[in-house]
């Protein structure tokens, strides 16, 4: 329920008056905690409790571009949420729980976040002010603060317009800020935009930043259609289909939703192909909470990695003759244990991996393997998908694989 966490959110701010607010059945605040609750406009210490137990707002970077004031539109000076965005994405991260809550009628019961027991500390950085937005400057101040005041994971459901991949693009303030934290130990969530569903529409793509994506849920709600002749008829359906509304484009980044879950129907992407779903279209997944406390390997990462990574990046396919990669996993499941590869090949491409076995115990708890791809036959053109999987028969630790051939029988 997280007890005893912190949870930042990067956003609009928060209204504190919420339901989704109140500190009863939350700890005290931690002693570690370094941050404050700044006062501002129709926001004071008294709207900080157990649960929001920080707020701090910044506004210089953003008046640079767009001078304003409160006067002329519905903004505060302070970390009161203006917009709402903010408060929906704190409170869908960390809501406590609330009664009798109900979608105009529908579904009653209880509502409240993923950790409805932990602590949120607010960082406001978009405001209201014409169609809404965020500067860089603003992002990166409050990822330094963030940092600071000692969150424990960091939530920043914003987006950006810079092309995509541009993990060293010095105008991807997330990128640069979310590389800071996760050097420091602090997970950043990331959404994955508005845009889509066609190719290359996802966000906040750097491999160090866990991106969410929308979803539909897997429920069915009574909706009526009014005809042009006035008959209204009551149908419900397995699929939905989610409107945002506006989001901000320009200089500045664009606030995104997040939402969760899915149904049992096949996906199928957009448009006149209608070719079904890859793994670029669904991502890694849901998570399984339940299978994630207890999955066997690892794939654990550090700072030197993500150097490498970087200073990697820019090399073009002319570059890169026989495609070979190393990866280490760590075994967290049972001391001896021994893990045997499933390899799925993507069509036309062969596929080695050295060793198939891997023994782990007391002595050797991480252990290395390297995987070899190379064109068997003419497949240049789109990416083809297939897997490497791990498996104890208890565990299955599967990684999807994508390649692509740049020309014909050559290597990859």
């Amino acid at each position: 329920m997280g007890q005893g966490a912190i949870i930042g959110v990067i956003d609009s701010g928060v209204w504190p008056e919420s339901k989704s607010f109140h500190d009863e059945g939350i700890g005290p605040v931690p002693s570690d905690w370094k941050g404050i609750c700044q006062q501002g406009e129709s926001f004071n210490s008294s709207n900080c409790n157990r649960k929001i137990i920080g707020a701090r707002w910044f506004v210089k970077g953003f008046q640079d571009q767009i001078p304003f004031n409160t006067t002329e539109s519905r903004e505060f000076m302070s970390p009161r949420d203006g917009e709402g965005h903010g408060s929906l994405t704190a409170s869908t991260a960390a809501g406590n729980f609330v009664e009798k809550v109900s979608y105009k009628g529908l579904a009653a019961g209880m509502a409240r976040g993923g950790a409805p027991l932990a602590h949120l500390a607010i960082y406001k950085v978009c405001w209201n002010i014409e169609d809404g937005g965020c500067t860089g400057a603003d992002l990166l101040k409050a990822f330094d603060k963030a940092i600071h005041d000692g969150v424990d994971i960091l939530s920043v459901s914003i987006g950006n317009n810079i092309p995509l991949f541009s993990y060293v693009d010095m105008r991807n303030s997330i990128a640069i800020g979310s590389f800071h934290a996760t050097l420091n130990g602090i997970p950043v969530i990331c959404s994955a935009g508005n845009d889509g569903p066609i190719s290359q529409t996802v966000e906040n793509t750097a491999p160090w930043l866990i991106t969410v994506a929308a979803s539909t849920i897997d429920r069915t709600f009574p909706t009526a259609i009014t005809l042009g002749n006035n008959k209204t008829l009551w149908v419900r359906s397995p699929t939905a289909k989610l409107s945002f509304p506006k989001t901000v484009v320009g200089k500045r980044t664009k606030l995104d939703p997040s939402q969760t879950g899915t149904d049992g129907i096949k996906i199928f992407e957009e448009g006149s192909t209608r070719k079904e779903a890859d793994p670029f279209d669904i991502g890694g997944g849901h998570v399984n909470p339940e299978k994630a406390v207890y999955p066997g390997l690892v794939y654990d990462t550090n700072t030197k990695e993500y150097i490498q990574f970087l200073c990697s990046m820019g090399y073009s396919s002319s570059s890169v003759t026989r495609a070979k990669v190393a990866r280490k996993v760590t075994n967290v499941g049972n001391v001896k244990s021994v893990y045997k590869a499933i390899v799925q090949a993507p069509f036309g491409i062969n596929m080695r991996v050295e060793p198939t076995t891997l023994s782990f115990n007391m002595n050797n708890k991480i252990l290395s393997y390297e995987v070899t791809f190379f064109s068997t036959q003419k497949v240049q053109g789109g990416y083809r998908f297939g897997s490497l999987t791990w498996t104890n028969g208890e565990h299955f630790v599967r990684s999807p694989i994508s390649v692509r051939a740049m020309e014909a029988y050559a290597d990859v």
